[in-house]
């Protein structure tokens, strides 16, 4: 499945990152993107079906040698990152990893492990190989909150969109 999708090398877009950040979303906004091509990744619907998305991402991303974004912070406090660490370089003695720094502290990524932080924390990365690295990255709803609260920030953001229109990344969706 993930072969088949990271052979879709022009679907994963620039998505007004860094020069080396290009993502392909498979949900952005709580909306399945219209440009995900879900038939040829059951696997990968069915593990996003069980979790509790919180409605900002799940998608493929891939961050070129030597290229990081800057240190950044996402006005969501209830929202977890988990990023699974698909294609993760290590050259070297294993201190040449591309990572993420989360309020100063620095994690590395590895295959197929998940990590979890909280994106409202200052965070950053960098990937210092020569080889690309791949993650898959889904935001999912603190799991302090209970279903109620969840819904209750989905409509709230959906009011938000009703009443003062939508940004141009959710224009896609119509």
């Amino acid at each position: 499945e993930l072969e088949g999708l990271l052979a879709r090398e022009q679907e994963f877009i620039d998505v007004g990152k860094p020069q080396g950040w290009r993502t392909m979303q498979i949900y952005y906004k709580g909306q399945l993107h219209p440009d995900f091509p879900a038939e040829a990744a059951p696997e990968t619907m069915k593990l996003l079906s069980t979790l509790r998305l919180a409605g900002e991402t799940a998608a493929f991303q891939r961050q070129s040698p030597r290229t990081g974004l800057p240190k950044h912070v996402d006005p969501c406090s209830w929202v977890l990152a988990c990023h699974l660490g698909i294609t993760i370089p290590d050259e070297g003695d294993g201190t040449e990893t591309p990572y993420i720094s989360v309020a100063g502290q620095k994690y590395h990524w590895s295959d197929g492990t998940v990590m979890i932080f909280d994106p409202s924390l200052k965070h950053e990365t960098y990937n210092p190989t020569t080889q690309e690295r791949v993650i898959l990255n889904i935001d999912i709803f603190h799991p302090e909150l209970t279903d109620i609260e969840c819904e209750a920030i989905r409509l709230t953001v959906d009011l938000k969109k009703k009443l003062f229109g939508s940004t141009e990344e959710e224009e896609w969706r119509g």
